[in-house]
């Protein structure tokens, strides 16, 4: 299964960029070789904030067994989705979009977006100030930083 972190080089070293890629790598174990892709993107900063919160969510409540579960739905209940199927059984499959290629516009809309319906409707008793100070703390910045990109 892949794992997905966000890495920031110097001197010719990949290091974590936010303490929750730090977490995801130490589930690597010592000395396994691995297959490495490097892309560089305009929005790297707000998906790992974005990536920070969903780790927090999941954290903080029962709603998902993972990051990549939480992530499928918080697109899908936030409208982000390619395509509904329909079965014959009249069972709805929702495909969320692929955020691989979006820029930073894309996630800050995203971003935006998911916020507003957190506090509405998946999740309302959320303490949003805790969960917005988690969050920036796990992803090193705060959520203006990331969004800095986008102004």
């Amino acid at each position: 299964m892949p794992i997905k972190l966000l890495m920031v080089s110097g001197g010719g070293v990949l290091r974590p960029a936010a303490p929750a890629d730090a977490d995801r790598l130490e589930r690597v174990p010592v000395r396994t070789l691995v297959t490495t892709t490097i892309t560089r993107s305009p929005s790297d900063r707000m998906r790992a904030w974005y990536r920070a919160l969903v780790e927090r969510l999941v954290e903080m409540t029962d709603r998902w067994p993972d990051a990549d579960q939480a992530h499928r739905e918080l697109m899908i209940k936030c409208g982000f989705f390619e395509s509904v199927v329909i079965n014959g059984r009249g069972d709805v499959r929702f495909t969320p979009q692929s955020t691989a290629e979006w820029d930073a516009f894309q996630w800050r809309s995203y971003v935006d977006s998911l916020l507003l319906k957190l506090a509405t409707d998946i999740i309302p008793s959320i303490d949003s100030a805790e969960v917005r100070a988690t969050v920036e703390a796990m992803a090193g910045m705060s959520f203006e930083t990331a969004a800095r990109e986008v102004a």
